[in-house]
């Protein structure tokens, strides 16, 4: 990226700041107005602006609404011309050549597909977002690759189960070693410094006896299971059969997504599409501002968002205190069924 890009991007940054500044701070109206002035005609000055930032090329890996939502994140913080091409049509159509044709400054790439198309790429700094393991796609000797993974550490998700279940002692879980091992093994370190035990049980394949099975055996010694985005686990029998075993059993399920709380789940921790994208747009303005993708760490969600099921709560027999219910926002249980809070870390 040359001199002119870097400075037409900082400038777009910087407009935008301003732009922010008035609408939040009115008072001040008089001195930023200048500002603007000032501002504009810079801009007239610099012939061709539009095509000048046009910089970054966005890979999304297929039009689905936490795609889409991220996407709109991404736009609503980043300051720059965007080509998005969607990789599940392009119909064979060789993904290099379109690069070199293009010739992006930076790729952002939505999805595991969409990154794992541009692997191999090692001359343009690529940002990923959406993708739950980036580590099985991409190794940490490739330089030019970060970005912001979906998976909600182990510290947050425990610290939040402890949360809303003050006298949570066992959690049952089962995962397959080669898929989520490495989150398992920080997940017992995380549950010993808390006072949490996690009853395991491992599976390779999802095949349903051996794990409903073992979820039977765990039934009498755990408080909660735990539902992992594991897909050696987590299939749609595995789940009717864990809805039912929660009901049947009054064990809580605590899960990885939204659909399952809205199909009976008592909760669960996922991420919010739209600020990931937001995420991701402050790591590609770093970059298009200068700074190398080396020094622009790899991070995880910054901001996750917890959905109780208050019914199931109720059929579970779990009552919140007003402390609880207060820490979440919620307000009054009979006004909902699904409760969503935002909790920032």
């Amino acid at each position: 990226m040359n001199i002119y890009n870097k400075y037409v991007h900082i400038l777009n940054i910087i407009s935008l700041e301003i732009i922010e500044h008035i609408v939040f701070c009115q008072y001040f109206y008089s001195k930023m107005i200048k500002k603007i002035f000032l501002l504009l005609i810079i801009l007239l000055l610099l012939p061709g602006l539009t095509e000048g930032y046009q910089n970054v090329l966005v890979l999304q890996s297929m039009k689905i609404k936490p795609y889409e939502d991220a996407l709109r994140g991404f736009k609503k913080s980043c300051p720059c011309s965007i080509k998005n091409l969607i990789v599940s049509e392009l119909n064979g159509l060789n993904i290099k050549d379109r690069i070199r044709e293009i010739k992006p400054d930076i790729i952002l790439t939505i999805g595991k597909e969409a990154l794992s198309r541009v692997k191999e790429i090692t001359h343009i700094p690529v940002v990923y977002l959406m993708v739950l393991n980036p580590e099985s796609i991409i190794s940490s000797g490739q330089k030019n690759f970060t970005g912001v993974s979906m998976r909600v550490s182990a510290e947050k998700q425990i610290a939040v189960f402890q949360k809303v279940m003050p006298g949570l002692k066992t959690i049952g879980l089962l995962f397959d070693p080669e898929k989520t091992g490495p989150f398992i093994k920080k997940a017992r370190q995380v549950a010993e410094k808390r006072d949490l035990e996690l009853m395991t049980g491992q599976v390779t394949h999802p095949a349903q006896v051996p794990s409903v099975i073992a979820i039977k055996n765990m039934k009498s010694n755990i408080d909660a299971f735990w539902m992992l985005p594991d897909t050696s686990v987590i299939c749609s029998e595995m789940v009717e059969f864990l809805l039912l075993f929660s009901i049947e059993n009054k064990i809580p399920i605590l899960s990885f997504s939204d659909k399952y709380v809205e199909m009976g789940a008592f909760m669960s921790l996922n991420i919010d599409a739209a600020k990931l994208g937001e995420q991701a747009a402050r790591m590609v303005n770093k970059i298009l501002s200068g700074k190398d993708v080396r020094a622009v760490s790899a991070a995880r969600a910054g901001e996750i968002q917890l959905s109780i099921n208050l019914k199931a709560a109720d059929n579970l027999g779990i009552k919140f205190s007003h402390k609880i219910a207060h820490s979440l926002n919620i307000t009054d249980m009979d006004d909902y069924v699904v409760h969503k809070t935002r909790m920032v870390y």
